[in-house]
Formats: structure tokens, C-alpha cells, sequence
């Protein structure tokens, strides 16, 4: 005689067992896909559309159709906008002005830098030279004067060079426009500062010495230059 075999029994031997569990694994899955989309619709209705969307998004790494391009743009610049602050100042207008270069009017004839007479003139041809003990030309014009005497601007200029040498000691030169003044032997700190404008007459300095011409008696030297090279200046003086 057989044995009567129950339910249970048969559904936990053989596959009958394989089928009862997948039935049952399949009944859990749905019960959760269900209970997760009530959750998913609670929350439609009590948060913003936009974070509703943000969780979609982020569930599934595609953005919702429901939140347009324009939407997002909006909410973007909205925060990056900067808070507008409102004050009783007034506002400040800032101007510049751009520095003007010194200018002056060419004078048309050039006068003498001090009173004295001249003891050595211009000279191409080479000449003695009584401190060197050789024979040389003489690139300028030596006027006699007193140690610390005034010396005069020849002409409307502008101080472009302030140089002290050893051998023609306090050494200026004044852009006059076609030509280019240069006076040596000044008294050091005695002269007009660098890039200010004189007009003929004004004193730019005082006489002090000249140790390349010291077999000289007291004097200042002065040269003048076209395009480089020396020219007489008694061509061009008054």
C-alpha cells in the first residue's frame, strides 16, 4: 500500500520546489515595485516638481521630459545672480589725463652763455693744446668766466642730459630742436634738473672747472651738434 504524500511535501522535494520559490521571488519583487511607486507619487504631491524630477533623474541618469532646458537655464542664472545693494553714495567718476611732454618754441638765433670773451674758438684744423702738450682740433667754443659765475640758456630748450665726467667735469646738454647745445665745465649740482624747460636767458648753472683744459685760464666750454656732428656755433649766435 502506498503512502498518502501531502502538499507540502511534494512542493519541497523535486521541481516542484524550484518552481514554488521563483513564484514566490517574483510575488516579493512586485510587491516592492509597487510600494515603491506609491512612495514615488506621495512625493509628487507634497515636493516641487523640480525635486521630484531631480529623483527621477538620479534614479535613472536621464533628465525628466517635465523640466525643460528653459527651466534649468532659469534656475541656474537665478542663483548665480549678485545680490543688489542699494546706497546713498554717490557715484564716483574716475578720470585720467595723460602727462603732456614739455614743449618749447625754437628760438631763432641763439645768444652768447655768459659775457666774457672768447679765448679759444672753434677749429677744425688741429690747434695746440696747451694741457695736453699736442696738437688737436677743438670741437667747441671756451668762453672766459669766473669760477661759480651764472651760465645762460643760448636758446629755448630742454635739459636732456645731466653727465659728470673726469676729464670735462659737470657736463649738460639742452635739445634746442635742430640743434643740440652741450656745456661743459659747470659747477656739480649747480645746474637746471633734468627734463625741465629753460627759455633763452635762464640760468642753468654756474662755472666750475675743466681738468683736460686746465692750462687754460677759467672758462666753460661749449659745443653745439647738428645731426651729430660739431658746429661752429659763432654760424648760428647772434
Amino acid at each position: 500500500m502506498k503512502k498518502k504524500v501531502s502538499f507540502f511535501e511534494r512542493i519541497s522535494s523535486g521541481k516542484g520546489f524550484y518552481i514554488t520559490a521563483s513564484v514566490c521571488i517574483c510575488i516579493i519583487f512586485a510587491a516592492i515595485a509597487v510600494i515603491y511607486n506609491s512612495s514615488l507619487s506621495m512625493l509628487e504631491g507634497v515636493l516641487p516638481q523640480e525635486t521630484t524630477a531631480q529623483v527621477r533623474k538620479n534614479e535613472t541618469g536621464v533628465k525628466d521630459p517635465r523640466v525643460t532646458e528653459k527651466e534649468t537655464t532659469e534656475k541656474i542664472t537665478e542663483k548665480k545672480k549678485p545680490t543688489e545693494r542699494t546706497t546713498n553714495e554717490p557715484s564716483r567718476v574716475v578720470t585720467t589725463t595723460e602727462k603732456e611732454e614739455p614743449t618749447f618754441e625754437e628760438s631763432k638765433s641763439f645768444i652768447p652763455p655768459v659775457s666774457g670773451e672768447i679765448i679759444k674758438g672753434f677749429s677744425v684744423s688741429p690747434i695746440f693744446d696747451e694741457t695736453m702738450g699736442d696738437w688737436r682740433s677743438h670741437g667747441g667754443t671756451d668762453y672766459a668766466i669766473s669760477e661759480n659765475e651764472e651760465v645762460k640758456a643760448v636758446a629755448n630748450g630742454k635739459i636732456s642730459k645731466v653727465i659728470s665726467d673726469p676729464s670735462w667735469g659737470y657736463i649738460i646738454e639742452m635739445d634746442c630742436g635742430e640743434f643740440t647745445v652741450r656745456y661743459c665745465g659747470l659747477l656739480q649740482g649747480s645746474t637746471a634738473k633734468l627734463d625741465s624747460v629753460v627759455s633763452q636767458g635762464d640760468v642753468i648753472g654756474k662755472a666750475g672747472k675743466i681738468p683736460c683744459e686746465s692750462a687754460q685760464e677759467n672758462h666753460v666750454h661749449l659745443e653745439v651738434l647738428k645731426d651729430g656732428d660739431r658746429v661752429d656755433f659763432s654760424s648760428i649766435s647772434s
